[in-house]
């Protein structure tokens, strides 16, 4: 399925409130979550926002309205969690996966011809 110009940019950026969700506060008011983003900007190395217009002007730091890269964003949760953490979740979201797949290949009565749990 193609997804719609706006389903792309939302699914390339993330806002203040997929954050603060990320950091365990999901329901302090936005304002609240974009200071918070603003010292892990200044302390953290946290990436910067994508430049955002508020009437002719481009501010370019932490918003309530502010979007940043998801890619951006992801990397610097990744490099915060211990290694042995991180292949844990890998090897969860592997097996994840391969039910899903496995449960949409029963779905159309497909059948592995080698290997495989069959």
């Amino acid at each position: 399925m193609l997804l719609s110009h706006p389903q792309r940019v939302e699914a390339l950026t993330c806002g203040v409130g997929d954050i603060a969700a990320r950091l365990g506060e999901p329901t302090r008011p936005a304002r609240w979550q974009a200071r918070l983003i603003a010292m892990l900007i200044a302390d953290q190395d946290f990436p910067q926002p994508l430049p955002l217009m508020i009437g002719r002007r481009l501010i370019t730091d932490a918003h309530p309205r502010s979007k940043w890269s998801r890619v951006a964003v992801d990397q610097w949760f990744d490099d915060r969690i211990a290694p042995d953490t991180a292949a844990r979740i890998d090897r969860a979201a592997q097996a994840a996966a391969a039910g899903d797949m496995d449960a949409r290949a029963d779905a159309l009565g497909l059948r592995l011809v080698a290997g495989g749990r069959r």
